[in-house]
């Protein structure tokens, strides 16, 4: 979910079923809680705004026919599809960083003129790239490993230089 002046916005995903993946973007008055719905792709799960307001929000596909992609809205308009696999996305400053699961990597991605930044962070060692948050001074990543043991929390730079890591509990997926 994410809010942006008086409207929420709330991913639609359709839960685990794969026979019932939905493909809407809720949009939700603050003030009277009505609500519109637009079609975003398959499977949304992220929702995110950045500094212009714009939202990202990552579709996942079907796992199959219908790939993933990152689709960017403004005034609930697509103004970009980016074909990436991403399942987690974090804004900051005008980057959109994106866990990118089919080429193991983080990405970053201008939020100005949506172009691929030549710089990524290789995370190919990681079973399962999870949780993601960007601050002013590191980039912080969740392993979910194979989501019944201790997972680890890795801290990189936004050189791609890792500072630290440390286990966690099962499945960390949110920071």
């Amino acid at each position: 979910m994410c809010i942006i002046g008086d409207k929420l916005y709330v991913a639609n995903s359709g839960g685990y079923l794969t026979n019932r993946y939905d493909s809407t973007l809720s949009i939700v008055d603050l003030n009277s809680f009505a609500e519109e719905k637009i079609v975003v792709g398959l499977n949304p799960t992220r929702v995110r705004k950045d500094g212009q307001n714009h939202l990202w929000v990552c579709c996942q596909g079907n796992y199959g026919k219908v790939k993933p992609s990152v689709v960017v809205l403004e005034e609930q308009e697509i103004v970009k599809r980016i074909p990436i696999a991403c399942s987690n996305i974090s804004i900051q400053g005008t980057m959109a960083y994106i866990i990118d699961n089919t080429n193991r990597r983080l990405q970053a991605i201008s939020t100005i003129d949506y172009s691929e930044q030549p710089q990524t962070i290789d995370i190919s060692s990681m079973e399962h790239p999870y949780g993601l948050l960007t601050t002013g001074e590191a980039i912080y990543i969740t392993d979910a490993k194979n989501y019944v043991s201790s997972g680890v929390l890795y801290c990189f730079g936004y050189d791609g230089a890792l500072h630290w890591s440390a286990l966690t509990g099962d499945i960390p997926g949110h920071l």
